[in-house]
């Protein structure tokens, strides 16, 4: 959490008064979640345009048993790697609860 503090103040009746005012910011983080099966050709794409736009996610790739270079990938790129079994819906809900966001 961040807390950010102005202070100032004013003239109200002759009076000076001091106001403090204060802002808190709640960082939230956020999971991207990619489902994958055979998706070595396009996963590297996918992933470094998501890092060009996106510094402060976790992202995560959920794979559905691929026979093929896609996890490698996903973790040489540094991204969070789940396992589950075959399907959009399975691999969805693997992904969300290993996730931090």
């Amino acid at each position: 959490m961040l807390l950010l503090f102005k202070s100032g103040s004013y003239w109200s009746n002759s009076k000076r008064k001091q106001i403090v005012i204060g802002i808190s910011f709640t960082m939230h983080k956020y999971s991207i979640i990619i489902p994958s099966l055979n998706e070595e050709k396009f996963l590297p794409g996918v992933l470094k345009n998501i890092k060009k736009f996106t510094e402060m996610v976790e992202i995560i790739v959920s794979d559905g048993g691929s026979t093929d270079n896609t996890i490698n990938i996903a973790e040489k790129l540094g991204v969070k790697v789940c396992r589950s079994k075959k399907g959009k819906g399975v691999q969805m809900n693997r992904a969300a609860k290993s996730s931090n966001g």
